[in-house]
């Protein structure tokens, strides 16, 4: 099974990317947060940045594209192909308000004869370097968008492609993220898919991990692939457990390696880097770390407290004293 990881809109820029691959590895695929394509059929400053092949150099960064305009999204394939990618990710998964009422990610299912949803697909499918499979187009989706009766509809569509990839979230857009991602609509599908496919949804833990293996023994079919989000900015050596649970080659086996040690070593690492890129500025590297904190500290046996030492910070000394707190004083679990 391959590993990816999940895009995180503000976190997985190219500067976590390349610290995380340093300190942990253990991910076969780092997927982008996505490029929106706009009516201007051109990229913002920082989606630039985050695509330049020098700033993905020892890593495998998958670009996403999220939009449902067929001038617009290709013209942005355009631009992603010209700077060395061949391999894009189209977005049908974003549950955000934003970005659905735009009938944009998962908002393009808001539409009952999918119609917006075809017509991209018509265009993009029918590119010549798509067809000649120069360029690789998979997809990432949500199963509908207000009842699960919808996910066959959906697949009837999906199925009239060439689609390298099938990542599924099986949650409805007005889910969002809450209650429990529903497996068992991709297990069935699972059993008679045309498709590569991929799992996203709730592998937050090594144990959730361990629970969605063992449930997979119970029907047919392959699952090519596992992506992980949040859960793994929470715990970012969590591809590395998996693997030692599937007893592959682990870079940072605990038992050569203090989880601990290993987890403070990436955060300066990643403070500093940040600092780098913001040109000394380390009081917007705070905030970017806060952003990541918010995740962390579920991973320690006191979140709460420890969400409070960091949030309470004003200053990048307070901030670096705070850091130095909890790591005395609290355990991850």
């Amino acid at each position: 099974m391959k590993y990816y990881f999940a895009p995180m809109e503000g976190i997985t820029g190219y500067v976590y990317r390349n610290v995380h691959n340093e300190i942990y590895g253990g991910v076969d695929k780092y997927f982008m947060p996505f490029v929106s394509a706009n009516h201007t059929k051109k990229l913002m400053r920082k989606e630039e940045e985050d695509l330049k092949k020098d700033n993905n150099k020892n890593i495998t960064s998958i670009p996403q594209i999220l939009g449902n305009k067929p001038d617009e999204v290709n013209a942005i394939i355009d631009y992603i192909k010209s700077v060395g990618y061949d391999e894009i990710n189209l977005n049908f998964g974003c549950p955000s308000k934003t970005v659905v009422g735009k009938k944009k990610g998962s908002g393009i299912f808001n539409d009952p004869k999918l119609d917006i949803l075809k017509t991209l697909m018509d265009s993009v499918f029918s590119r010549e370097d798509v067809v000649s499979k120069e360029l690789k187009i998979s997809v990432k989706t949500r199963i509908g968008y207000r009842d699960k009766s919808e996910w066959e509809n959906i697949l009837k569509v999906y199925r009239d492609y060439p689609i390298s990839e099938l990542i599924i979230h099986p949650r409805l857009q007005k889910e969002f993220y809450k209650g429990v991602a529903d497996r068992d609509i991709f297990y069935k599908y699972m059993e008679k898919s045309e498709f590569s496919l991929c799992y996203n949804g709730d592998i937050n833990t090594l144990e959730s991990f361990k629970d969605f293996t063992e449930s997979l023994k119970s029907y047919k079919g392959e699952v090519s692939s596992l992506m992980i989000g949040r859960g793994a900015i929470r715990n970012p050596n969590i591809f590395n457990e998996i693997r030692a649970e599937d007893k592959e080659i682990n870079r940072c086996e605990e038992s050569n390696t203090d989880k601990k040690s290993l987890l403070r070593s990436f955060l300066d690492k990643l403070f500093i880097s940040y600092t780098e890129v913001y040109k000394g500025d380390k009081r917007l590297a705070m905030l970017k770390m806060k952003e990541v904190w918010s995740y962390i500290k579920d991973d320690f046996n006191e979140p709460k407290k420890v969400a409070a030492r960091i949030l309470k910070s004003k200053t990048y000394e307070e901030y670096l004293s705070g850091v130095d707190e909890i790591f005395a004083i609290y355990t991850l679990m």
